[in-house]
């Protein structure tokens, strides 16, 4: 293979929402995308159409029509192959995770590169999804091309190469900034899941072969990057898709390209049909995709992009060339991560939020130069990579500590931009108590907090016997401790019973305060002891069945009974007292007994369950 790769000179990689790895020849193989003999004069108008507006976007040196085996991926073996063209023949990949929505919709990633150093450089991506029951959209990209897939629907595809000198001096327009500080987060917990709104232009729209696949496109590509790419735990959502026909590009060329896409950037953001569409979809931001070229008659200047750096809820829009978004330039994920506070590696400001561009291979200062996504200009493709000196690539650092550093400034926003829209989680911790077990004192009380409430957290534990006086548990500074409900002073006809209450005060990590109080009871009702009678002979807790706990009117009692015989059902109050007594013969079997509670007030309650002078309990509790 070596020879191969050589005479090759350039390889590709496979990469979706799996990862795949080079595998022995030795294994089956199964062709996922191979060079199909179909013509342009053999398409149905609908394949036509689709073709010519792929054509018309005029970014593509050649298109070519390619075969797509969909039981490819479903190897037992994970052995992918791509016979597209001489020298992407042979290439194999080894899923390693495959993510399914449904049968026909999935993502999938997969990339290759060689275990020789002397190759490490030949270096290969894929990634594709299938998406609206079985519609393929993906790209393809190596050191220095980049195919995108289409679907021209009825199991057509082509693949299409990107010219990538058409924008080798293209770049951001965004300015130069010192570091941004992120703007207050929410009290609320961030879901560390930002949503994303893709609004097209209507000239946009008419250009797109696949405008939800384009989207999903987008935001799977942001989200490899991300993770595990950059080793950044973030996660951006496809809140919605929508075409705006009042948003009209800027083209009067006369005017400075970098105006232009300001201007279009700064008109698209303030239209209240745009302002009505985030409130309705939650959108912590939104990203116009837009078929405009923001580029000078006379000169070599040409801008695919622009957003805020380190945005506010006010200026959370970025605005994105379409024909760029993806591929090789990936100009979405771009600016999305400028909106996050990442900053150009040719940025001069001081801070250590910028890209980072570095040499791979085997001899030193020399190999493959490597532009992260930040680098604006690059003259090949950009990583899907945020500068990070704690991720490699091809065993060389993304980053550099405190000068090339985007993911930390990154996730300094991640919380702030996912509270923009209230998706958000209220920090109310819980308690869970556990025991005590019947006529016992210990237990334990647990500290439930929602997963979206980042820590580290700080606790105090404190209890009370009436509500009024609290008294710190000892060493109670941890997520669990061990409860105590104290015996009661007297005893009734019906058993001992009483109660401790416990509370908790949680701080987090940013001084946010919150409390939750949840109460542990004794319970020891004045019947046999279970352990002095046989199991067969009683209804024990597993034959019993009491829903809903907690309850608001009613309750089913479901039990399961050896013999005919008669069941009493009592319930009682804390201080032993009867609220409700029923009685009802019943056949052997399973049985169904409804209990009405509309009367009685909200509370903590035991039922008492009793037959043939054998008794089970179990506390029941009332919200009303």
């Amino acid at each position: 293979m070596k020879n191969y790769f050589l005479s090759a000179k350039k390889l590709l990689i496979v990469c979706l929402l799996l990862f795949l790895n080079a595998t022995p020849i030795s294994f089956a193989q199964q062709t996922v995308f191979s060079l199909s003999n179909q013509s342009y004069n053999n398409l149905n108008p609908t394949q036509k159409s689709t073709y010519d507006k792929i054509k018309q976007q005029g970014i593509y040196n050649d298109i070519q029509f390619i075969n797509y085996n969909i039981d490819a991926i479903n190897d037992p073996n994970g052995i992918l192959k791509l016979s597209l063209n001489n020298f992407l023949d042979s290439f194999q990949f080894k899923s390693t995770r495959v993510q399914y929505t449904d049968p026909k919709e999935f993502n999938w990633t997969g990339e290759f590169h060689s275990n020789d150093v002397e190759e490490e450089e030949n270096f290969a991506k894929l990634s594709f999804l299938s998406h609206s029951s079985g519609r393929i959209i993906g790209s393809i990209q190596t050191n220095t091309k980049n195919y995108q897939i289409y679907d021209l629907t009825g199991g057509t595809l082509v693949l299409a190469e990107y010219n990538l000198s058409q924008t080798s001096g293209s770049q951001c327009a965004s300015k130069d900034t010192p570091d941004p500080s992120p703007p207050p987060a929410s009290s609320d917990c961030g879901s560390n899941k930002t949503n994303i709104l893709i609004i097209y232009t209507p000239g946009a729209a008419a250009n797109e072969p696949d405008l939800h696949g384009k989207a999903l496109l987008c935001i799977n590509e942001l989200n490899r990057i991300w993770l595990p790419n950059s080793n950044i735990a973030n996660y951006a959502h496809l809140a919605g898709v929508a075409t705006v026909n009042s948003l009209e590009e800027n083209e009067l060329s006369f005017y400075p390209a970098e105006n232009r896409i300001s201007w279009d950037l700064q008109n698209f953001s303030t239209s209240i049909i745009v302002q009505n569409l985030r409130n309705q979809y939650k959108a912590d931001i939104v990203v116009f995709l837009t078929k405009a070229v923001y580029k000078d008659t006379n000169a070599e200047k040409e801008y695919l992009g622009l957003a805020t750096v380190g945005a506010n809820v006010n200026n959370a829009f970025s605005l994105v060339t379409n024909v760029n978004a993806t591929s090789g330039r990936h100009v979405f994920a771009h600016e999305v991560n400028h909106l996050y506070g990442a900053r150009h590696w040719e940025d001069n400001t001081p801070g250590y939020a910028h890209g980072h561009t570095f040499l791979t291979g085997n001899i030193l200062f020399i190999g493959h130069k490597r532009y992260t996504l930040m680098t604006n200009k690059a003259k090949y493709n950009n990583l899907e990579h945020i500068s990070n000196p704690e991720v490699n690539f091809l065993n060389r650092p993304t980053g550099i500590y405190n000068t090339n550093d985007n993911a930390r400034k990154i996730r300094e926003f991640i919380n702030p931009i996912a509270s923009f829209y209230s998706d958000q989680v209220p920090f109310t911790p819980g308690i869970i108590i556990n025991g005590p077990s019947l006529c016992q004192q210990n237990g334990t009380a647990t500290i439930s907090i929602p997963q979206e409430c980042r820590g580290p957290f700080t606790y105090q534990w404190s209890y009370s016997d009436n509500g009024v006086n609290w008294v710190l548990v000892p060493n109670g500074n941890t997520a669990i401790i061990n409860t105590f409900v104290p015996l009661p002073l007297y005893s009734t006809i019906n058993g001992t019973f009483n109660s401790r209450m416990y509370r908790v005060k949680v701080t987090r990590f940013n001084g946010d305060i919150a409390y939750a109080t949840n109460t542990a009871f004794y319970n020891c009702p004045s019947f046999k002891k279970f352990s002095k009678v046989s199991e067969d002979a009683v209804i024990t807790n597993e034959k019993l069945i009491i829903a809903p706990n907690p309850a608001k009117d009613n309750i089913e009692i479901q039990t399961t009974l050896s013999e005919k015989e008669t069941v009493s059902i009592r319930l009682l109050d804390l201080s032993g007292k009867v609220i409700l007594e029923k009685s009802e013969n019943f056949d052997k079997g399973r049985q169904n007994i409804k209990f009405n509670l509309e009367k009685i007030t909200q509370g903590t309650y035991i039922i008492e369950v009793k037959s043939n002078g054998k008794i089970t309990s179990q506390k029941l509790i009332i919200s009303k």
